[in-house]
């Protein structure tokens, strides 16, 4: 390149440089715009930090397009869940409140009845008393005929009882009575040759039994042999 091009350049840079930099000292240099008589707001930022702001101006504020979610999202899903568990628990509880209402209903019926019963048995007065009296006197006096059953079976059962005693009682006394009413027999004692030893005392108390039936005792007085005497 020629001396003459690189000098035409350098001087072309040179210019470039020097109108760009009183570009910058001009927009440095120059006055200040006017005051705005506009008021300022101070709008809160944050906790406790304060932002000035100018009401004649807009914020920037992004935009974003709003975007339905899918129904496959979880966020749909949890929210159909959450809607139907409302709606069930509502139902339930309108359920619950027609049930009390009828039970309440039910018992309103209820109390009426009683009243109206009570009412009725205090019109009627004291007429229920006696017969209450009545069936007590009742109840007592059958208690009394069992009590006295009882006791005559009991009575009757003893006197069984007793009548069995006497029969074996007198069952047993037989045999000995009969043994006894029995005049004792007397042996006689046989000598050799096959005589009978009998002796006078043998003979004397044999002819007292006889007389006398076995019971001692004088003999039985004969009136004809006495008047005969």
């Amino acid at each position: 390149m020629a001396p003459s091009a690189n000098r035409m350049l350098v001087s072309a840079v040179l210019a470039a440089a020097t109108y760009s930099a009183s570009q910058l000292i001009t927009a440095f240099v120059a006055s200040p715009a006017a005051a705005s008589t506009q008021p300022v707001h101070l709008c809160p930022r944050g906790s406790v930090a304060l932002q000035a702001t100018d009401p004649t101006q807009t914020l920037h504020t992004p935009y974003t397009p709003y975007t339905h979610p899918t129904p496959d999202t979880p966020v749909v899903l949890a929210l159909s869940l959450y809607s139907e568990t409302l709606n069930k628990a509502k139902l339930e509880l309108e359920q619950k409140f027609q049930e009390s209402e009828a039970g309440r209903q039910g018992l309103q019926v209820r109390i009426t009845e009683l009243e109206s019963q009570l009412a009725a048995r205090a019109d009627s007065g004291t007429s229920a008393m006696p017969t209450s009296r009545n069936s007590m006197q009742q109840q007592q006096q059958v208690q009394q005929q069992l009590q006295q059953q009882k006791q005559q079976k009991q009575q009757q059962h003893q006197l069984q009882q007793q009548q069995l005693r006497i029969q074996r009682r007198q069952q047993q006394s037989l045999p000995q009575a009969a043994a006894e009413a029995i005049p004792p027999t007397h042996t006689l004692h046989t000598r050799g040759g096959g005589e009978w030893d009998i002796s006078d005392a043998d003979i004397e108390k044999f002819y007292a039994e006889l007389t006398t039936g076995g019971k001692g005792g004088d003999p039985p007085r004969n009136p004809w042999l006495e008047g005969s005497s």
